[in-house]
């Protein structure tokens, strides 16, 4: 009888069986996953399309929750002032709220990175002046920012929205990127690599950035959650995305002029949801946080 010795387990699986010995992390990504999920399938999971004015009635203005006295199916969690399902506007409302998320993310770590990485990577008067640049950016609020980007084309749009928040929120990619590369760029292996005559771009692309990245992906969890915030607070303001948009921050903006009339469920649902949001992508970036610097859980 021939003994076998099992293949050790790869670091994708690693990573996967750390992450479910963490309960708080598995427990914030299923809520976001729910969230997506409702997103993702709002037109076959709503009971209603909250913008097609064809199914709208105001005879369904303001109902109750269906639990209160007065509430009725389908609308599950009430009405608002214009007859519009509650549920089905939070599920449609996510989706903005999401995609602007992703975008604006995705947009500066990309773009944020690309310029620590060249701050740090070649340094000198290049560093000097892209850090001062985003020094000066960082000496503004990013949400006041936004407001004066938002008032210079006079509209709104969702993508107007995403080019707003995005113009200040590259600078603290570029910042954590560069302070990785100058402690990446001094490594024995990047040395190496100079030695045996290899590009600047090989060693970057190669050597640099798969070992000076991954700090980023703890900034890109917190700041999903603040830039849902932000653009929650844009559409409380009225200068986010657009009224035919629906949008987590837009529905609490309307709910707040009846929260004394005691309709307290049009704020407190969609409220619910942008605070679950946020909450799971904070537990996340905890988990995260761990799993790159071990020394964070000590």
């Amino acid at each position: 009888m021939t003994n076998s010795i099992a293949a050790p387990a790869s670091p994708g699986r690693k990573l996967l069986r750390r992450f479910l010995r963490r309960k708080l992390a598995v427990f914030g990504a299923g809520i976001l996953t729910l969230v997506f999920l409702g997103a993702l399938f709002a037109p076959w999971l709503a009971p209603q399309n909250p913008y097609d004015l064809l199914s709208l009635s105001m005879d369904n203005s303001l109902l109750p929750p269906i639990w209160a006295e007065g509430g009725q199916a389908p609308f599950y969690l009430g009405t608002d002032v214009q007859g519009r399902d509650i549920l089905s506007t939070i599920l449609y409302g996510s989706r903005t709220s999401l995609i602007v998320g992703v975008s604006v993310v995705f947009l500066t770590s990309i773009i944020g990175g690309f310029v620590g990485l060249i701050a740090g990577f070649y340094g000198g008067w290049l560093d000097t002046i892209i850090m001062r640049m985003g020094d000066s950016i960082l000496s503004f609020s990013t949400t006041l920012i936004a407001m004066l980007f938002l008032g210079l084309f006079q509209g709104s749009s969702m993508l107007l929205v995403i080019c707003a928040i995005s113009i200040g929120g590259w600078v603290q990619y570029a910042r954590t990127m560069r302070s990785s590369v100058l402690v990446v760029k001094e490594e024995d292996y990047v040395t190496g690599a100079r030695a045996i005559g290899a590009s600047n771009f090989r060693i970057a692309i190669k050597h640099i950035v798969p070992n000076a990245f991954a700090p980023l992906f703890v900034i890109a969890a917190i700041d999903f959650g603040v830039v849902i915030m932000l653009e929650a607070t844009l559409s409380f303001l009225g200068i986010g995305v657009p009224i035919t948009e629906p949008s987590l921050g837009m529905m609490i903006a309307q709910g707040k002029d009846f929260i004394y009339a005691g309709l307290w469920y049009l704020i407190l649902c969609p409220g619910i949801v942008l605070m679950s949001i946020i909450f799971s992508l904070n537990l996340l970036a905890d988990w995260l946080s761990e799993e790159i610097d071990p020394r964070a859980s000590k």
